[in-house]
């Protein structure tokens, strides 16, 4: 029970890696074995009364030799960070209980992989809408190696699944705000969207920065935006973040597409650090002295 509670806490943590679109491989130490898995998240559509096929891939990169263990495990999210995951069952994850693994555990040596495929037969009445899963891949609490190192770690490949047909599909953009006034950066860009309906929709976001006195751009990610998946009957918050200059006056935008929505926020920011504001003070000050000391002059003459 221990050693599951373990693996349990480890794939919590990458499922969660996952959703941030961040990549994470756990291992004990240095000298511990590195388990990986690919994709990090898959999108797929499927049909009521069909079956589909996918495939993951498990790999051994590091340089120690481990067995591994592969299960299927409901996830979604709680609260409004995004970094809270849940294994429990809800209305959103009973594909699981319509998926098979063709095989649940295994042996890798270093640099080898193997691929795992999984098969999702989808009930003939399942639902329209999102329905989410996780394939968990566990390396075995064991020592394996010759040197007898005990290896460990754990990792996760999420799959957002639609089911085809009359899903409420509907969401809105209830904040996009670029505060205008700092004494250091980063410049923020804050923002939160809501899901308001049954299945997953992507969120993009788009910045823009230009000088306040050229109209150069400083800054733009118009190439590459940011997105976020964003899960059935939740919040998203986010706060994106440019590092810039010291000081300056700039203006910047975020455009936010979500659900057939475009919010678009603009605002002058300007960065004024607080030995700026004191060395004007301090000028002004001697300024004034400067024109009472004359006025001064003048009248004693």
């Amino acid at each position: 029970m221990k050693r599951r509670g373990i693996v349990a806490a480890l794939t919590l943590l990458s499922i969660g890696a996952a959703l941030l679109n961040i990549n994470f491989v756990f291992a004990e130490d240095e000298k511990a074995a590195e388990i990986a898995i690919s994709p990090v998240s898959t999108k797929i559509e499927l049909v009521q009364g069909e079956l589909y096929e996918g495939k993951v891939t498990v790999a051994n990169i590091g340089s120690t030799e481990f067995d591994y263990q592969i299960e299927l495990r409901p996830f979604g999210v709680s609260g409004d960070d995004y970094t809270s995951i849940t294994f429990e069952a809800n209305e959103y994850t009973s594909i699981v209980n319509w998926t098979t693994l063709d095989k649940t555990t295994g042996h890798l040596a270093p640099n080898e992989n193997e691929e795992i495929t999984f098969t999702i037969i989808v009930p003939e009445k399942a639902l329209a809408g999102g329905q989410y899963f996780a394939i968990a891949a566990s390396t075995i609490n064991e020592p394996v190696n010759q040197n007898g190192f005990t290896v460990n770690g754990s990792v996760a490949s999420t799959v957002y699944a639609t089911i085809l047909g009359d899903a409420k599909n509907s969401g809105e953009i209830r904040d996009n705000t670029i505060p205008s006034f700092y004494f250091n950066g980063p410049v923020e860009f804050k923002s939160t969207v809501s899901n308001t309906g049954d299945i997953h929709n992507t969120a993009t976001y788009k910045i823009e920065v230009r000088s306040a006195f050229s109209d150069d751009i400083i800054y733009s990610n118009e190439a590459e935006p940011y997105t976020h998946t964003i899960m059935p009957k939740t919040n998203r918050p986010e706060t994106w973040t440019w590092n810039a200059p010291a000081l300056g006056i700039f203006r910047v935008k975020q455009v936010i597409e979500y659900a057939g929505e475009t919010s678009v926020a603009e605002s002058t920011v300007v960065i004024c650090p607080i030995w700026f504001i004191i060395a004007v003070v301090v000028i002004i000050l001697l300024i004034v002295l400067k024109i009472v000391f004359a006025i001064r002059k003048r009248r004693d003459i």
